[in-house]
């Protein structure tokens, strides 16, 4: 960009007010600083200016990432000691035994759900097995999205939220083919993130949420969503069958005694072991401060299309306190925003800090009026207002009588 820095501002500044621009106080520069903020917020948000202004894609909600990179695992990561016996490390059911070598496992990421370490053993597991490994921070070879619980986000059209974190939850499955293990998500600080499937941390919201009515003689299963009396609950845990109910069925229950019902097995909606209470209320928004992006100062306009290369009707939006609302002509998680960067922010201590170069001669007219004005100097300030006008209408204009020109240079 065309720039200037600070300090040579700061000095125009100084040399104006008849100050020695090598010798300044440091109350003069503290004072100096002050001024020329004020200056630059003034003269930076009466125009668009073209180096002012970014046009970027932004999201309503970011996209659901379940992880990212390489993981590795020590003996020093590993949180309970090893079973002996003949034992096994699967991830998502695959043996990777082999890969485990000197006490250290690369798995890539993408491919990781949870790690255990089994011994041959048929039992029921009625609490979380002692060899399950569990990952420290430190494991961690590169930094990957963590969701933590109220986060929401987009996946294939929908929106969710997280209504818990990752936790000890278990859910007891019925197969027609086998009784599964109950599925356990290890507790933790390990940034691995549940799958947006699992509706024992996430749930939908916004106009893809459905709810059933609450009935009392219905059979629900994990992941069901009812609503009663204006209110939604989630089930995100099965019934665990009876002693009696096992011992009848040689070890299998038949699907319904998994099933949670308020007139088959007296679970009310109150009950927390197996209902939820969840909101599915949904505000489209961009906040203002996204990750990886820049701070959105001054909102101009947002498009469905990038503005800079298609005629994109403006959008009609509004700005709120959580960020940018955004009236929509159809279903999208993206939209292009045209948008003034916040003002450069200066101090006595940052020289380098870089200003338009166009724009320099307002600013400091601007902070002469300022200075003026603390020495009693009110009328002369009136004349360095305008003074400052006029050079900001000069720029305007020569701004207007230059863009879209297409014409031919004429040559004598």
């Amino acid at each position: 960009m065309r720039t200037t820095p600070y300090s040579q501002v700061q000095k125009g500044l100084a040399a104006i007010a008849g100050i020695d621009p090598e010798n300044l106080l440091a109350h003069e520069k503290l004072q100096f600083a002050e001024y020329l903020n004020d200056a630059t917020k003034y003269v930076w948000s009466y125009y668009p200016w073209p180096e002012s202004v970014r046009v970027e894609e932004r999201y309503f909600r970011p996209e659901y990432s379940r992880t990212t990179g390489f993981f590795s695992i020590n003996e020093e990561n590993i949180h309970y000691p090893l079973p002996e016996g003949n034992n096994t490390v699967t991830v998502l059911g695959r043996d990777v035994t082999d890969q485990w070598q000197d006490g250290t496992l690369k798995i890539p990421l993408s491919e990781f759900q949870r790690l255990e370490v089994k011994q041959n053993f048929t039992q029921r597991r009625s609490s979380p097995p002692s060899h399950i490994l569990t990952l420290g921070r430190d494991s961690f070879m590169q930094e990957v999205t963590e969701y933590r619980s109220g986060d929401e986000v987009y996946h294939d059209g929908c929106y969710y939220r997280k209504w818990a974190d990752n936790s000890q939850l278990t859910m007891n499955k019925w197969s027609d083919d086998t009784l599964e293990d109950p599925i356990w998500n290890v507790a933790g600080e390990w940034i691995i993130n549940d799958s947006i499937d699992d509706y024992t941390v996430w749930h939908k919201i916004g106009d893809e949420f459905e709810a059933d009515e609450w009935e009392s003689n219905v059979f629900y299963y994990a992941g069901a969503i009812v609503e009663r009396d204006g209110k939604y609950f989630l089930c995100h845990r099965n019934r665990t069958p009876t002693q009696a109910e096992y011992d009848g069925y040689d070890g299998k229950p038949p699907k319904w005694a998994y099933a949670v019902s308020l007139d088959q097995g007296g679970i009310s909606l109150e009950n927390v072991l197996h209902w939820y209470p969840v909101d599915p209320a949904f505000d489209r928004y961009i906040e203002y401060d996204q990750v990886g992006k820049e701070v959105i100062g001054t909102t101009l306009s947002v498009h469905t299309d990038d503005p800079r290369y298609t005629s994109s009707t403006p959008l009609n939006w509004k700005e709120g306190r959580e960020g940018i609302y955004v009236e929509l002509p159809f279903e999208t998680n993206k939209v292009w925003v045209r948008f003034r960067e916040e003002a450069p922010q200066f101090t006595e201590n940052t020289p380098d800090v870089q200003i338009l170069n166009y724009l320099t001669s307002a600013i400091k007219a601007y902070a002469y009026k300022a200075f003026l004005i603390s020495d009693g100097q009110n009328e002369k300030a009136m004349l360095q207002e305008q003074f400052g006008l006029d050079l900001l209408v000069r720029e305007v204009d020569k701004l207007m009588h230059q863009q879209y020109r297409g014409g031919t240079a004429l040559v004598g």
